[in-house]
């Protein structure tokens, strides 16, 4: 494992921290690379995979704000480099038709049928049949583990 090559390398608090997401994502890489998973087996990748999200998003909160960094200009043009690549194999977007609009208003489902009304979704629906507003409340966030 790589743990005892970051050993060290920063000071405590970070130390401990970057040594808690080590083990973790070693314990989650080899859940994960099981060849035959039971129902347990799967348990447990869950289980540790919403622990691994938590804990990641404590170590963006808490340690990422204590270093200050920035992207080196070679990684700068590198992504650039990327991002130009990508625009240029991308198709162009085709502009939809009016009939084709009309089409898919037809085969809309209506939200309350789709089971977004339970899910925390209003809706209303238009005279024509398809959706003049649609508002969605924000998903409960989980307590992080400690």
């Amino acid at each position: 494992t790589a743990i005892p090559v970051f050993e060290g390398l920063l000071d405590d608090p970070h130390d401990a921290a970057i040594a808690n997401l080590l083990f973790q994502f070693a314990h989650w890489h080899g859940l994960a690379k099981l060849r035959l998973h039971s129902d347990f087996s799967v348990a447990i990748l869950d289980e540790e995979t919403t622990r691994l999200g938590n804990s990641l998003r404590e170590f963006q909160e808490t340690t990422c704000p204590s270093f200050d960094t920035r992207e080196l200009p070679k990684e700068k043009e590198a992504r650039e480099r990327k991002a130009m690549a990508q625009a240029k194999s991308r198709p162009a977007k085709s502009v939809r038709k009016p009939s084709e609009s009309k089409k898919a208003k037809e085969k809309a489902i209506p939200p309350e049928s789709a089971g977004l009304a339970d899910a925390g979704a209003e809706s209303a629906m238009s005279q024509d049949g398809g959706l003049s507003k649609s508002v969605v409340k924000p998903h409960q966030s989980k307590p992080a583990l400690g």
